[in-house]
């Protein structure tokens, strides 16, 4: 009877652990039968490794683009990120490098672009460690702020902060005001794995005011980008854990954050951007734990998917994919950013694409 009751036991922990793992690869996107698509004509552009965060100047056509070799650093050599300047307007635009004489340990991710009434050009920069010396040390998280005058970026200042434990994306809302999302709750790597296996929502967003660091939201599943309505009405953060965007309606003067609602999108959803018509592009990673296995090895393709998303009235959402593929052309896309006719999407450990979104070169 004691021997029955043990295997009795056994087998019920067997099926609780299985449905757990079933779940895990349900909600992961592992299951998913994927179609490939795309009206886009894309051309890769090579040389920006680690191709992580494309932001624009909507006044001129020149995209930023955030860079950093995480391979190599997760094999424990030492690498230096760069921001890079690319003309959407030239005939042939090509990569220049605005951070080569930085004296500072530089691993750029997520990056944001600010004019001032004034006319004057900021680029934030979310500064984070890579490697395992910098899990869990606030120490490497920081944000850089830049002027861009002149075609070169100035380094104005650092800012630090405890509560910024794991800063993934930015975004500006003035000259030294910005939110960033923290992408955990917890600092030490083993509980932020506890966080992303049993998706525990202890993900927060922070605005800094100029002065102070303070939570602006809370209670969201791995915080990944973040972006903002043309009329800075509302905000968007995106959960890539479960696969969400979360709308908030924002009070402009003292950058509180109230929530509105969810968009259920069913993908990982990476970074995000929006146009100047309001539509937000949002870059995906369909299969995340396929995702995982292509950040350990190279060989190992992640599909990369591109979805916008139509503001169609009152908390109406038109969703679109635009762009699908197993990962030859392009793996584990992060951002996905529009411009006029065009389209770049990056990637966390690959190059970019440079897209028509019309089909026309």
């Amino acid at each position: 009877m004691k021997y029955r009751k043990i295997m009795i036991g056994i087998g019920i922990i067997v099926f609780v652990l299985g449905l757990f793992v079933f779940k895990t690869l349900w909600q992961a996107g592992e299951f998913k039968d994927l179609e490939p698509r795309s009206d886009l004509k894309c051309t890769m552009v090579k040389t920006a490794v680690g191709a992580e965060d494309i932001t624009v100047d909507p006044s001129t056509g020149i995209a930023f683009v955030s860079c950093t070799d995480r391979r190599a650093a997760l094999r424990g050599e030492t690498v230096q990120g760069a921001i890079y300047a690319y003309d959407l307007n030239a005939a042939s635009p090509s990569l220049v490098h605005l951070t080569e004489n930085i004296a500072f340990t530089f691993h750029p991710l997520g990056i944001s672009f600010y004019q001032s009434e004034q006319g004057q050009k900021f680029l934030f920069v979310v500064n984070r460690g890579v490697g395992e010396k910098t899990r869990g040390s606030t120490v490497s998280m920081k944000i850089e702020i830049f002027e861009f005058k002149a075609g070169k970026l100035v380094h104005l200042e650092t800012i630090t902060d405890r509560s910024m434990t794991s800063p993934n994306d930015i975004l500006a809302v003035g000259p030294r005001q910005f939110y960033v999302t923290n992408d955990h709750g917890f600092s030490l790597p083993i509980l932020q794995m506890a966080e992303d296996f049993l998706q525990l929502s202890f993900a927060y967003i922070l605005y800094y005011d100029g002065t102070e660091m303070k939570k602006a939201a809370r209670n969201l599943s791995y915080a990944n980008g973040i972006g903002i309505s043309p009329d800075g009405r509302n905000l968007y953060a995106s959960s890539t854990i479960k696969g969400y965007v979360r709308v908030f309606s924002r009070d402009a003067a003292s950058g509180a954050l109230k929530e509105k609602g969810d968009i259920k999108l069913k993908t990982g959803v990476d970074n995000i951007d929006v146009d100047e018509d309001g539509n937000l592009y949002l870059a995906c990673h369909p299969k995340l734990l396929t995702f995982m296995k292509h950040s350990k090895d190279a060989s190992k393709h992640s599909p990369s998917q591109v979805l916008k998303i139509h503001p169609a009235g009152q908390e109406a959402y038109e969703i679109e994919e635009v762009f699908l593929n197993h990962g030859e052309m392009l793996s584990g896309s992060s951002v996905a950013m529009a411009y006029k006719d065009r389209l770049l999407i990056g990637s966390v450990f690959e190059h970019f694409l440079d897209c028509r979104k019309n089909g026309d070169h």
